[in-house]
């Protein structure tokens, strides 16, 4: 047969493009050679360490040697009761969490990936909502990043962040409700634990697509006042316990379970995750589901991914990383148009506890897709784009020549943008489409409705679909984003 697949891969790695998105290692490897590689030749390399559960390979659903004690070794790293390698990504080890919690009814934010929804109606469970505040936002004509301070944290993270707001309006027209999610509010998770019964779990994700982070500790001692279970979905921040170990930021200390993604943010292959136990109380039901989610054929090629992954995050020394990195977003937050996220956010009040720098995030009048397309054209990839803002992922594999060349891009956009707000972007003007979206108000979601990425559900199957819910399907049907579920 033709090879679409190989061929398709092989032209997108000879284009020269810059991965400003997941997988963490940028294809780079520990070596941080060149991205370019023959795909014919490294599949059949690989071929030479794709194994089975053979005698003396000990088996992942049932480790007894070199598996079991590298979990163990795992446990040790992350302090917790038991650490596990997931070869299915964090959707299995979200899964497996809900399910092991025996909970019949939770707690779930709103902005949680889509795996987090599909659990919930796959188990027939109950779910109580808690929407984070959407955050206010400029979205060019001088930003706003000069009418702000912002509290930084140590090695150049966010800690805390403490918004002020500075003299001066700016431009109405450039403050906008974005579709980026805040903080979960401590206060409102209270009332719902007040109010509701027999609430079992509950799972959040923090950081967010756009690395904003919640009070852990203060939602776990609220949580466990009233008996329930918490289940953090870290996927994004695989890299917070040793990147920001002394700040921490990571779920981990205050968690039941946390779900990670290695390799979104650490240098693993996509599709690897690690599940944490940090209650031994869900640990015989956790080793229970995750053999149910979780496929019978693991990868050895992705548990050595892994490992080498953890091994390499445990002695790697973040402080010339993080000062590229800071000297980047100390440059680009001069930028007028295309505007250095949370340094333009409007509101003192905004539910933000801390903010992980690694999450490059720029707001833009110019439609997301736009500026994510412009960027493509200059060879950078960005991981997604919203309504009017694009998002890029960096670790410490990006290299300062990275950051110069995405810097020196970004500066000549922001010199040549072109706010068209108004203009519909990749589909045709059909009358009939937003009339159709104008049409769900009141009605019944017959689907969960979301954008991919970043998969969290704008309305949840058998949901009534509300003003507000029809507001952001329009902007996102018109900036051109593709919507499922419609």
């Amino acid at each position: 047969m033709k090879k679409h697949i190989v061929n398709g891969l092989q032209s997108y790695i000879d284009g020269q493009n810059i991965p400003w998105h997941m997988p963490g290692h940028k294809r780079k490897g520990f070596n941080r050679k060149s991205r370019n590689v023959n795909v014919m030749e490294v599949i059949s390399d690989v071929y030479g360490m794709d194994v089975t559960e053979v005698y003396g390979l000990d088996d992942l659903h049932m480790p007894e040697e070199m598996i079991d004690r590298s979990q163990k070794e795992l446990a040790k790293v992350y302090n917790t009761f038991a650490s596990y390698y997931l070869i299915n990504g964090a959707t299995c080890g979200i899964m497996t969490a809900i399910a092991a919690t025996q909970a019949k009814k939770l707690i779930v934010a709103k902005n949680c990936h889509k795996s987090v929804i599909n659990t919930v109606q796959l188990l027939g469970l109950e779910a109580v909502y808690i929407e984070p505040e959407r955050l206010e936002a400029c979205y060019g004509e001088n930003g706003g990043h000069k009418r702000h301070e912002v509290c930084h944290g140590e090695n150049g993270g966010y800690k805390k962040l403490e918004i002020q707001s500075g003299e001066g309006g700016g431009h109405e027209s450039s403050r906008h409700k974005s579709e980026i999610y805040g903080s979960i509010d401590t206060s409102e998770l209270e009332a719902i634990c007040a109010e509701q019964k027999d609430i079992g779990a509950m799972v959040i994700t923090s950081p967010t697509y756009e690395g904003i982070i919640s009070d852990i500790c203060a939602i776990s001692k609220i949580l466990h006042r009233y008996g329930i279970m918490l289940i953090v979905d870290e996927a994004h921040g695989a890299h917070l316990p040793f990147m920001y170990k002394n700040d921490n930021l990571s779920a981990i200390p205050y968690a039941d379970i946390v779900v990670q993604s290695l390799h979104k943010t650490l240098p693993a292959m996509t599709q690897t995750a690690l599940l944490h136990v940090i209650n031994p109380l869900l640990n015989p039901a956790v080793q229970k589901y995750k053999s149910v989610f979780m496929s019978s054929s693991p990868s050895y090629v992705m548990l050595c991914s892994m490992e080498l992954a953890v091994d390499w995050a445990c002695s790697y020394d973040y402080r010339s990383y993080l000062e590229a990195l800071a000297d980047f977003r100390k440059r680009a937050s001069e930028f007028e148009n295309i505007v250095l996220f949370p340094e333009n956010l409007k509101n003192r009040d905004s539910h933000i506890f801390a903010y992980d720098s690694t999450r490059i995030v720029f707001c833009t009048k110019e439609y997301g897709i736009i500026v994510e397309d412009k960027l493509r054209r200059h060879g950078i990839i960005c991981e997604m784009s919203g309504t009017h803002h694009i998002v890029l992922i960096s670790t410490p594999f990006d290299s300062e020549e990275d950051f110069d060349y995405l810097y020196k891009v970004l500066k000549d956009l922001d010199k040549d943008a072109q706010v068209k707000s108004e203009e519909k972007y990749g589909y045709s003007e059909e009358e009939w489409e937003t009339e159709k979206i104008k049409g769900l108000l009141g009605t019944f979601a017959e689907n969960n409705i979301y954008v991919y990425p970043p998969g969290s559900c704008i309305a949840v199957k058998g949901e009534i679909i509300e003003q507000e819910d029809v507001d952001i399907l329009l902007s996102y049907y018109q900036s051109g984003k593709v919507i499922r579920g419609l």
